[in-house]
């Protein structure tokens, strides 16, 4: 009885392909029969007449482009007729008002789709006309107006029926669907001419569509132009261009007056805009016209603070006139040679300067050097460039306004054969004039410097086209001000030239420089160099031709790009690149190192930076002087490397505090200077044994103030150094053998040893002939006692301090010759065990034993054969020397000014005994005391001296 087995229930009734089933017992159920519902009322089965087409379902816009659009579903069928309909048309019900008081209708074949369109050419015209298809009624939709809509299906019965092509039953109404009406297919362009601009051509934005048309899919599409006087409704001028721009310089229009206009875009037969707001323009004037103020030349001389320079060239043969402004007229015959013109005002005031005539260049020099005082004084006086003359020849505007500091505006037309505006504002630095965003550079090949110094400047130049530019170093050299996103700028012309020092101390820019085409650059020195926002992308740039990088990232601080994939095969000079760039790490291991020949300061101050560098070819590299210096957290194995060329190791690991790599495999055989390599290298203590120091000349401070070095050099070959100044200073763990150094060429052993507190080897091989200051050699080197006695001292000046702290050193130095030396402060200061005869010591032309032997607590010899007609100072030179007791009478004290403190003594501390010199046998009644202005404390605490002084001359 269930047939083929088909049934289904729908809700919740039962289904079948054949009407079955007893009505009686399926009260309020459906079955599906032939295509029909049928619904039993209790007693039979009803039959239902369904729609013939479906109710379709407005859809909402979702975009600016679908609030012009009204969209409905797709037509479908009712069921049961889904091969007996098809689709006829569509109506549209549409209206403004709630009351619906005025619906039109709008027939259309457009399926489930209607696109509300504004009718074609009609002038002035504000919103978009709908019309009744059936009455002719009319409906007008404005910009932002809410609207109302329904809609309804026609469909007639399919060919294959009885009765094809007649109309059907329409569908029922959509639902009303509410809508913000959009008023264009073209979106209203804006002017891209800067209000108030001056310039030969308006300009609109460029064609938009939020329905995607283009302008230039048919010749027939144009934009069309209105020209205003300012402030006036009367069209003065119409015009069309095939673009987007209006020329307006062969146009009959004043320079002196302001105009306005307006532009739209027309498509004939698809649509046109609204036009544009209305713009401020002036055209250009004819010649080249300069306001200025005498009153801001700093001069006070009278012969120039109220006198004005012009330079420029003309072409020979050719004239120019220079109105002054004051009444004052010059024509001038030009030479072809670039020739100032000055005049004397009377009056301190405000003029303008006009020049007319033949100009081809126009500023005081033609591209580079300073430029003197009084054109300098001139270019203070410049406020204002009214007009770069539209009429006259110029093609060069270099240094136009160089320390022009008080410029405030130029024009925004540019005349088009320009072609070099190197350091064009250079030091202009109050200059941030929004015109310069409209030039037209496109002829331009010299920028270079254009910017420099200009501190305020930060204007969007974003859209200059700069591809045939050549020249552009330094162009935003210390425009700190600066940060316009030139991102997109074609630098392709940059053929074979530098990008020195672009944005170099340009301290606020950052942009993304990724789509650069640098493949023609061949140097980025000082590139982006105090650049300290900088973290733009510049990862893909070709570095193929580059052959200087020397501080192209130095002090960049925020710098950390990933530079990785640099092509640096033909760099020779990396000098400085990352010093001071605290936070670039990356990886550069694989970089190709083959030519570079310095690296000197590269990681100077490179705070985070710790690679790996081992890859690195450095086979050409002369220079690593302060490669490292100050790169704190450096730890990078740099083991391998090739230094067999290297000159200068001098500051490398200057304070690299946590380096500490064996580096026994460097050939060193051609380094001259080795100064202050690891000073301060806190927990450096690698294996430098076997360098080939043949050819070094300075050692000063190699190893000052790594605590921790401890290593053996009795291999390295000192035969050429010349300076070993604080070499060891403070390397507290070094007791390295050092006694077979030749020493022959050293002049100075100046603080060598100083603090080296565990320091004690035998020194009685080094030839000291050469040496001139052995100021603090062994100053508090607490445990020497090395046998030094045969130094050759005869050509030392100066030992202050030489054994300052020395507190274990006693050795026989009887034989020194001290004649060249002038100074003996604190030298035996604080040696505790030092007691040796150096009565024969000369020392006629010492002028200073200010505290020699203070502390010196063992000390007592004589020294009556000393000759100190020379002294001048004698200060504290006994002071705490507790068992001194020595022969001084005889000394000759005629020059001495000072003996303050001289026998004193002070409170003993917990580990010194310290008391005045016993001074038991001491008489000084010959001592001329004539000069002494001082001697103040001279035997303070010296209980033991009873000597004669009533003699003494105290006058002083």
């Amino acid at each position: 009885r269930y047939g083929s087995g088909r049934e289904k229930f729908i809700g919740s009734g039962l289904t079948t392909n054949t009407a079955i089933l007893d009505a009686a017992n399926y009260e309020g159920s459906l079955v599906y029969e032939d295509k029909f519902l049928k619904f039993s009322d209790g007693s039979q089965w009803v039959t239902l007449q369904p729609p013939i087409i479906r109710r379709p379902s407005p859809i909402e816009a979702a975009t600016e482009a679908e609030r012009r659009l009204l969209r409905i579903t797709p037509f479908t069928p009712g069921l049961g007729y889904e091969t007996k309909v098809v689709y006829d048309y569509t109506t549209f019900y549409v209206w403004k008002n709630p009351d619906m008081s005025d619906k039109i209708q709008i027939k259309t074949y457009t399926g489930d789709t209607y696109t509300i369109q504004k009718p074609d050419g009609v002038d002035g015209v504000d919103g978009t006309i709908l019309t009744d298809t059936s009455t002719g009624q009319t409906l007008t939709l404005y910009l932002s107006d809410t609207f109302y809509w329904q809609a309804q299906y026609h469909g007639v019965y399919a060919p294959s029926e009885t009765n094809a092509g007649t109309p059907t039953e329409p569908s029922d109404k959509s639902k009303t669907q509410q809508q913000i009406f959009t008023d264009y297919l073209i979106n209203i362009p804006t002017s891209a001419t800067l209000s108030g601009a001056e310039t030969t051509r308006v300009v609109l934005s460029d064609f938009s569509s939020p329905f995607d048309l283009t302008f230039n899919s048919s010749p027939s599409n144009y934009a069309e132009f209105r020209i205003y006087e300012y402030q006036n409704d009367l069209v003065k001028y119409t015009g069309t261009s095939s673009n987007n721009s209006f020329l307006v310089s062969n146009l009959s229009l004043d320079p002196d007056m302001m105009y306005e206009f307006e532009g739209r875009y027309v498509l004939p037969g698809i649509s046109t805009s609204y036009y544009s707001d209305k713009s401020q323009f002036k055209i250009p004037y004819p010649n080249l016209v300069l306001h200025i103020d005498t009153t801001l030349n700093p001069s006070t001389d009278p012969t120039i603070e109220k006198r004005f320079w012009v330079t420029f060239v003309g072409a020979g043969g050719t004239t120019s006139t220079i109105d002054w402004g004051d009444g004052n007229v010059d024509t001038i015959t030009n030479s072809g040679a670039r020739v100032g013109y000055y005049h004397f005002y009377d009056e301190h005031g405000t003029y303008r300067i006009e020049i007319s005539g033949n100009v081809t260049q126009f500023g005081p020099t033609d591209s580079i050097g300073n430029i003197d005082a009084a054109t300098s004084n001139a270019q203070v006086m410049i406020v204002n460039c009214q007009s770069f003359g539209a009429n006259l020849s110029i093609t060069n505007l270099s240094t136009a306004f160089q320390n022009a500091i008080n410029l405030q505006a130029v024009p925004a037309y540019l005349p088009k054969n320009i072609n070099g505006l190197n350091r064009m504002f250079a030091g202009a630095n109050s200059f941030n004039s929004p015109f310069v965003k409209d030039w037209v550079v496109t002829n331009v090949n010299d920028i270079a410097g254009i910017f420099q110094n200009c501190t305020l400047f930060n204007q969007d130049i974003s859209k200059w086209d700069v591809k045939n530019v050549q020249y552009i170093s330094n162009a935003f050299q210390n425009a700190k001000n600066f940060n316009a996103n030139i991102s997109y700028w074609d630098v392709s012309g940059v053929v074979n030239l530098s990008m020195t020092g672009i944005f170099d101390g340009a301290t606020s820019f950052n942009k993304d420089l990724d789509k650069w085409n640098t493949s023609g650059v061949i140097g980025f020195n000082s590139a982006f160099r105090n650049a300290s926002l900088f973290t733009g992308n510049v990862s893909t740039w070709n570095t193929s031709k580059v052959t200087d990088m020397s501080g192209m990232f130095s002090g960049a601080a925020n710098f950390n790009g990933n530079i990785s994939s640099w092509d640096t095969s033909k760099v020779t000079n990396m000098s400085s690149m990352f010093s001071n760039t605290l936070k670039f790490n990356q990886n550069i291991n694989r970089w190709n190192t083959n030519n570079v020949t310095t690296m000197a300061s590269m990681f100077s101050s490179a705070n985070s930076f710790n690679q790996d560098l081992n890859l690195w070819n450095t086979g050409n590299v002369t220079s690593m002087s302060a490669m490292f210096q100050n790169a704190i957290n450096f730890t990078g194995n740099v083991s391998p490397w090739d230094t067999s060329k290297v000159t200068s190791m001098s500051n490398m690991f200057y304070n690299a505090v946590k380096f500490n790599k064996n580096l026994n495999l460097w050939n060193t055989g051609n380094v001259t200077s080795m100064a202050s390599m690891f000073y301060n290298c806190t927990v450096f203590n690698g294996n430098v044994s076997t360098w080939d120091t043949s050819k070094v000349t300075n050692m000063g401070s190699l190893f000052q103030s790594a605590p921790v070095f401890n290593q053996n050099l009795p291999s390295w070959n000192t035969g050429n150094v010349t300076n070993m100044t604080s070499m060891f200073y403070g390397a507290s763990k070094f007791n390295g053998n050092v006694s077979t150094w030749d020493t022959s060429k050293n002049s100075t052993l100046y603080q060598t040893f100083r603090d080296a507190v565990k320091f004690n080897q035998n020194l009685d091989y080094w030839n000291t002939g050469n040496v001139v200051d052995m100021y603090a050699t062994f100053l508090n080197t607490t445990v020497f006692n090395g046998n030094i006695s045969t130094w050759d001292t005869s050509k030392v000046t100066r030992m202050n301090s030489t054994f300052y702290g020395a507190r274990a050193f006693n050795q026989n130095v009887y034989s020194w010759n001290t004649g060249n030396t002038t100074s003996f402060t604190y030298m035996f200061n604080g040696a505790y065990a030092f007691n040796q005869n150096i009565n024969q010591w000369n020392v006629s032309k010492v002028t200073d034993m200010t505290a020699m032997f203070g502390t010196a607590s063992a000390f007592n010899q004589n020294l009556h054969s000393w000759n100190t007609s020379n002294v001048t100072n004698m200060t504290s030179m006994f002071s705490n020397a507790r068992d001194f007791n020595g022969n001084v009478s005889t000394w000759d004290t005629s020059k001495v000014t000072n003996m303050a403190g001289m026998f004193n003594g002070t409170s003993s501390t917990p580990t010194v005994q310290l008391s005045a010199p016993k001074l038991t046998n001491l008489d000084l009644t010959k001592w001329n005391t004539s000069n002494v202005t001082s001697m103040s404390l001279m035997f303070y605490n010296n209980t033991t001296f009873s000597g004669n002084v009533s003699t003494w001359d105290t006058s002083k």
